[in-house]
């Protein structure tokens, strides 16, 4: 990690090094030579290569109850969360980078700390995750294909590590981990705008689902730009200047997280003796507003505030079912982010002539 970063520090100062020493002017492309399109659009938020925030939601209280699969009779319970918290680790770092390919890999870890004030009974679910919250480890690449001066490919491949783990008494489950992917065809038609369709499956909506996928984005002019991967995020941005960007719009999280049991009894909380199998499918929509500014050319900070909208909160044995054995039904938290962020040195941070 120490190398990574350092590597991240000095690279800028070797570009420009590299500046004075060449005279880019002498590198003129071929008559015959085949035009590709790039993945840069003007006025777009910089890419980040390392992103380190800390997570924080307020009070919010649980309804849970039977599901459509639960047999037998289930008395409605509540949990009271005074809070819930975790650090987030965004990375992004590029394999190959030239005009013919761009394949980037990730790793992202989320966490979740759940801090009951109420629901401390020994069937309470809200016992069950003030002892152990919830963490997602993702592992995944980004590739980018240009097919010709005009369209490209888009391809995401990832796979996760989630559940309740703690990594002391209870150890990560390789076997339940989960597989996404997405596959788009885009049209880049002037340095403004792309745009791109295609298909996704993905634990976004908390639950395994295929999806159609749409993404847009579009720099208008100096100050206004939107930008959209549907069904996942949308943003309407706002440049004050090339290094500082406020935008309003909505992120979805969701994954399926496997439910270990640990010092507590999940079975005695779900009402079942299926040990080991069960699932909890998180899907939230996250209203918000974002900052991002930058601090140095590639050291930038980012905070952003917004609500927690619960779309699915619910436990079952299987990630893809339908059904659900409990149903938790959350309040409405507000929440906080603040972040510092490694950017490429390579962002084109240049407005609109």
């Amino acid at each position: 990690m120490r190398k990574f970063l350092f590597f991240l520090l000095i690279f800028p100062v070797i570009l420009k090094a590299q500046e004075g020493e060449f005279d880019m002017s002498a590198f003129e492309e071929a008559g015959d030579a085949k035009v590709y399109v790039n993945n840069k659009i003007l006025g777009l938020s910089p890419t980040k290569l390392l992103n380190l925030s800390f997570d924080y939601a307020g009070e919010n209280t649980w309804e849970t109850k039977k599901g459509d699969a639960f047999n037998g009779n289930y008395s409605t319970n509540e949990s009271v969360f005074s809070s819930n918290s975790g650090l987030r680790l965004e990375t992004n770092y590029p394999i190959i980078s030239n005009h013919k390919l761009i394949v980037n890999a990730y790793l992202n870890y989320r966490e979740s700390n759940y801090s009951a004030r109420k629901g401390g009974s020994k069937r309470s679910i809200g016992r069950l995750f003030n002892q152990n919250g919830l963490r997602n480890t993702a592992l995944g690449a980004l590739i980018f294909k240009p097919l010709n001066e005009k369209n490209f490919l888009l391809f995401q491949v990832e796979g996760a590590l989630n559940g309740n783990y703690n990594f002391g008494n209870i150890s990560p489950e390789f076997s339940k981990l989960k597989f996404s992917a997405a596959a788009l065809y885009g049209w880049k038609t002037n340095d403004y705008t792309n745009i791109a369709v295609g298909l996704t499956r993905t634990y976004g909506g908390g639950r395994l689902l295929h999806l159609p996928v749409f993404m847009f984005n579009k720099t208008f002019n100096n100050t206004w730009g939107v930008e959209m991967l549907l069904p996942a995020r949308a943003a309407l941005r706002r440049n004050f200047s090339p290094k500082s960007i406020l935008k309003l719009g909505y992120e979805l999280e969701g994954q399926s997280y496997h439910i270990q049991s640990g010092d507590i009894d999940v079975n005695s909380v779900f009402r079942s003796q299926n040990e080991n199998d069960w699932e909890l499918r998180k899907s939230e929509i996250r209203p918000r507003i974002s900052w991002d500014k930058s601090i140095t050319d590639f050291i930038w900070f980012n905070v952003q505030a917004g609500a927690i909208i619960t779309y699915r909160m619910d436990v079952d044995r299987e990630a893809g079912a339908s059904n659900a054995w409990l149903k938790n039904s959350p309040g409405i938290p507000f929440y906080f982010r603040f972040g510092i962020q490694l950017v490429s040195p390579l962002w084109h941070s240049k407005f609109l002539n």
